[in-house]
């Protein structure tokens, strides 16, 4: 299983004023996977035993703020991106079987790629 190390670089206002930031995305270890480097959140997660790594993507369409999240399975080595959800992501958490994210507007959702299931 590939280890990942992320940190976030370059931090700076989504746009003048604004309450969110976008960041730069490193990511280090046994498995880099390629992602944009630009465009990230600097909101992480990861399930107890390491295998996921969820990260959040900017995906704003015009004035409109949006988000992807991305998880990272470091056991098969593979990506999976969501669909585009409303809003600012603000908070990340792994909750059993999938990531479970909320909003700058206290709105929340889950996001669970298929197949997603912890080591045993």
């Amino acid at each position: 299983m590939g280890h990942v190390k992320v940190s976030f670089k370059r931090r700076r206002d989504l746009r003048q004023g604004s309450p969110h930031q976008v960041c730069d995305l490193e990511l280090g270890g046994a498995w880099r996977p390629r992602l944009e480097r630009g465009g990230w959140l600097d909101v992480t997660a990861r399930s107890p035993d390491g295998r996921f790594v969820g990260l959040v993507r900017w995906d704003r369409r015009g004035d409109t703020p949006g988000f992807r999240v991305v998880v990272l399975d470091t056991r098969s080595e593979r990506v999976h991106r969501s669909r585009r959800f409303s809003g600012s992501c603000r908070a990340l958490t792994w909750s059993g079987d999938g990531f479970d994210w909320v909003t700058s507007a206290a709105r929340g959702g889950r996001y669970k790629p298929l197949p997603l299931t912890p080591a045993g």
